[in-house]
């Protein structure tokens, strides 16, 4: 069953930020650390359900040729009842908005959630035009 949650933009904030990544049992980040994070990201999005912060999702990047969906965690209660696909709308719309003529829109998704993005008409990788994504994690 869907809900409609509201969704408020640029409101993410360090305490929320670490207490959505917590159910995932996903380290939690320095708030001074995740401010500054937050402070410098292109948009983001929370959406509430009752004044509870249920989902979140960020863009980053440059701001005209380079843009990255980026922390996408909705409470696992609530998955399934439409909001991932609202907060992903929400950044493809800023996207559409702002991009310049050669951008592209990228994510790096945890395994399993593949079709998720699919659905949302991203490609997976690598195919038969695109590489593998990759990443280097500072030890």
């Amino acid at each position: 069953m869907k809900i409609q949650p509201v969704i408020k933009e640029n409101a993410l904030i360090p305490r929320v930020f670490n207490a959505l990544r917590e159910e995932f049992g996903i380290s939690q980040v320095n708030e001074a650390d995740v401010k500054v994070a937050l402070d410098n990201d292109l948009y983001d999005v929370v959406a509430f359900d009752d004044y509870q912060p249920v989902g979140m999702a960020r863009l980053v990047g440059d701001g005209k040729l380079a843009f990255y969906i980026k922390d996408v965690y909705v409470l696992r209660s609530y998955q399934g009842k439409g909001i991932g696909g609202l907060l992903i709308k929400r950044l493809i719309d800023y996207y559409d908005l702002n991009h310049g003529e050669t951008s592209y829109l990228g994510l790096m998704s945890t395994c399993g959630s593949e079709t998720f993005y699919e659905h949302l008409g991203f490609e997976k990788r690598p195919n038969q035009r695109l590489g593998s994504g990759m990443i280097l994690i500072e030890k």
